[in-house]
């Protein structure tokens, strides 16, 4: 029951770049918080720089930066969890996950990340959870879906489980860059 590869996972940046986040804010009040948010947005363009360069420990000690210098800002959180999360940092990549959660709960790439952090951290029962909840709430997901197959498929040994996910990444999207993983998958591991 070998899961199948992941593709790329980690989400950084949910729609359009790091300055545009930062511009769609609205929690901003005050001198005190605009300079805030100049510095968090300096060292957030260091952690996409670093990013680009895929240094991830270097990108996760700017947006850690980032994040600190101004604790409210979605953005920073986030892209400070994903970091934390490709540098290997489980415990870091964890708090800020919840952090970003805390900031803006219903976004699913949070959701994703924080359940990335957790199947990192060995957590993989909560990682589940945290995906289903993913694609409750977005059901055409096909990433969530093929993650969710992989866990159940390996790491909590349920292949009944993992064939659901499986399937439904087809039924999304049947020329998915991981079909003929899932297909030889599939046949290999036939329903019981």
């Amino acid at each position: 029951m070998t899961p199948l590869p992941p593709a790329r996972n980690t989400v950084f940046v949910e729609s359009g770049t790091v300055a545009e986040a930062a511009a769609s804010q609205t929690n901003d009040s005050g001198a005190a918080q605009s300079q805030n948010r100049t510095t968090a947005e300096q060292y957030a363009a260091k952690g996409n720089k670093a990013l680009q360069a895929r240094r991830y420990v270097e990108a996760a000690d700017a947006y850690r930066a980032a994040a600190k210098a101004d604790p409210g800002w979605y953005q920073a959180q986030f892209n400070y969890a994903a970091a934390a999360i490709e540098a290997g940092r489980t415990t870091e990549a964890i708090s800020a996950c919840e952090k970003a959660l805390a900031l803006k709960l219903e976004s699913a790439e949070a959701r994703y990340n924080y359940a990335l952090a957790l199947k990192q951290a060995g957590r993989s029962a909560d990682a589940a959870a945290q995906l289903e909840q993913v694609v409750d709430a977005n059901p055409d997901n096909a990433r969530a879906h093929l993650t969710l197959g992989n866990l159940y498929a390996d790491q909590l040994r349920q292949p009944d489980k993992a064939r659901l996910h499986y399937l439904k990444v087809l039924e999304i999207n049947p020329g998915h860059p991981q079909a003929g993983a899932i297909h030889f998958w599939l046949t290999a591991n036939p329903e019981r």
